[in-house]
């Protein structure tokens, strides 16, 4: 008797629940990915840098650096992330940490917008229950993507978002 595979249906991320997230790890709707949450210090100025990076694919997207919806992490989203999830600030010897490795569950979204005719490609990293980033990729990132995709090295699944979303301008990009 042959299985069908269900596919997954799109949630959003407020409303997921534990058991949602549990079935789609195993339809191919969640995946872990593993993630390096780095700080350090500007040694002019000790302003503090932070940045969470995803290891989505060895070698061609190993340091996909998460935003916040600016050009960077805000220090106060890094540090409410590691502080809800739990992670030390002290090693075992009682030394400050400036590095943290662990994975986190992500899930890849296909959508459209209300405000144009593009259509874009997310990774939706989820933290804790409640707790997530959302990464919309560039467009040279969606180019590697395509390529990858194209040459069958791109294994994760999109989800496709059934209802569009506004497309916001973002100070990353340039037209010359």
């Amino acid at each position: 008797m042959e299985q069908t595979v269900q596919k997954p249906v799109f949630t959003k991320m407020a409303d997921l629940t534990k058991d949602q997230v549990k079935a789609g790890q195993k339809n191919g709707e969640f995946y872990l990915i593993p993630a390096t949450f780095r700080r350090s210090f500007a040694k002019k100025t000790s302003q503090e840098q932070t940045s969470i990076r995803l290891n989505v694919i060895n070698p061609q997207m190993t340091q996909l650096v998460l935003k916040d919806g600016n050009d960077y992490l805000t220090p106060a989203v890094f540090h409410r992330i590691l502080t809800e999830v739990g992670l030390p600030y002290k090693d075992e010897k009682g030394n400050d940490k400036n590095e943290w490795k662990r994975d986190v569950l992500c899930r890849f979204v296909k959508g459209s917008y209300t405000n144009r005719d593009d259509e874009y490609l997310s990774v939706e990293v989820i933290f804790k229950q409640g707790l997530y980033l959302v990464h919309f990729f560039t467009y040279d990132e969606t180019q590697l993507i395509n390529t990858l995709s194209a040459k069958g090295l791109f294994k994760f699944n999109f989800i496709d978002r059934p209802d569009k979303i506004e497309h916001k301008e973002s100070s990353e990009r340039f037209d010359f």
